[in-house]
């Protein structure tokens, strides 16, 4: 069930957007990779996926690497994502499900330095957190960290925001 809902979720969020470009912090294994790619198209689609854990990545390379619109780098996400804004690139669909606690940063750097295009869409996985997100005070920083990261946006004139209660939380983003 679980692979049956992270295939929707990264596949139908691609197809519906009509993105032709993606980038995904937190690649892991690869799995939402290989789903996104499914919603792209075929002949001018591309997909960038990184992640700071090498061995996951290998996984990934193997499974991603037979697809051309597919690039697969190591590193950390927030810098990956600072080089691209430098080049004045863009992307139609953000994904994050990489450091949590960085979640307001990659927001900043998606919405305030402009690496989502105009009418893209922004997708932070894991936003409620095994609803610890809503236990006030909560000791754990992960939590707490996405707990604030939650309030930032919903208060961020500039975007519109929805939480969709889906296995562990994920919050859909777009500027207004």
């Amino acid at each position: 069930m679980f692979l049956l809902i992270r295939w929707l979720k990264s596949e139908r969020l691609v197809r519906m957007s009509r993105a032709e470009s993606v980038i995904e912090f937190g690649t892991f294994t690869g799995y939402s990779a290989l789903c996104m790619l499914e919603g792209l198209p075929r002949r001018h689609g591309k997909l960038v996926t990184c992640d700071v854990d090498v061995a996951a990545l290998e996984v990934a390379r193997r499974h991603l690497s037979c697809d051309p619109r597919a690039e697969v780098l190591a590193g950390d996400g927030l810098k990956i994502a600072r080089e691209y804004v430098a080049r004045g690139a863009k992307f139609d669909l953000i994904y994050v499900d990489a450091n949590k606690r960085a979640y307001a940063d990659y927001f900043e750097v998606a919405i305030g330095a402009g690496l989502l295009s105009q009418h893209g869409l922004l997708v932070f996985d894991n936003t409620l957190f095994k609803l610890r997100v809503l236990c006030p005070g909560s000791k754990e920083r992960i939590a707490s960290s996405i707990s604030r990261f939650n309030a930032q946006i919903a208060n961020d004139e500039r975007v519109d925001v929805t939480v969709l209660p889906l296995w562990d939380g994920i919050t859909l983003v777009q500027r207004r």
